[in-house]
Parts: structure tokens; C-alpha cells; sequence
């Protein structure tokens, strides 16, 4: 467990899965070591959908405040919605290749864009 000081910058990301079109938000004090803990299956609840892109991702000053944004996200429940605040409210860190795969599973017809 990380604690909490001046100087820690926490993380509520969002990451997409190409190959299933699978969304899964989450929050971290070490972003770049729990995208690696995902794509290399360490995490129970995403391992059967990797590999996972880093969607988008943004820094907070705080866990509390770190959760209360992936709580939002998580509210938010479709993926169009997803794509819809990511583009009102652009976050520091994107992925335009991420974003552009996920606007054309949205697009295409006959795909479970609400999911």
C-alpha cells in the first residue's frame, strides 16, 4: 500500500482491450506498474482480455479524490458515454490510437457499443 504524502500522484485510468473492445477503469499510485501487472496477467479480473491499451488516464493529489473519479466513470456504464466525457473533458494522458479503435467499435454496426 502506498501512503499518502505531498508528493504522490495517484491515478484513475481507464483501459481498452482491442481484441474484445472491453473497458476497465480503475485507480494507482504506480500506473505504469499496474498497466504491466495487466498485460501480464497478474491481475485476476482482466487477465482473460489482454493485452490492455492505456486509454486515458488522469492524476490526482489524492486516493480519496482518485476514487471519487472512478467512481464517476464507473457510473457513466457505456462505453459511448465513456468516449463522450473523455472527449468534453480531455485528460493529461490519452491514447489517440486507443481512442480511435474504441470510436470504431462504437461506430460499427451490429457491435455491443453500450457495453
Amino acid at each position: 500500500m502506498v501512503a499518502e504524502s505531498h508528493n504522490t500522484t495517484f491515478w484513475t485510468y481507464l483501459l481498452f482491450s482491442p481484441g474484445t473492445g472491453k473497458l476497465y477503469i480503475s485507480q494507482t499510485a504506480d500506473l505504469e506498474a499496474r498497466l504491466q501487472r495487466h498485460n501480464q496477467g497478474r491481475v485476476r479480473s482482466t487477465r482473460a482480455y489482454r493485452p490492455w491499451h492505456l486509454l486515458a488516464a488522469w492524476p490526482y493529489h489524492s486516493r480519496n479524490r482518485s476514487m471519487q473519479a472512478e467512481r464517476k466513470l464507473k457510473a457513466l456504464k457505456s462505453k459511448r458515454a465513456v468516449l463522450e466525457f473523455i472527449e468534453e473533458s480531455p485528460p493529461p494522458v490519452v491514447c489517440s490510437l486507443a481512442m480511435a479503435q474504441l470510436k470504431l467499435i462504437i461506430s460499427s454496426p451490429g457491435t455491443a457499443a453500450e457495453n
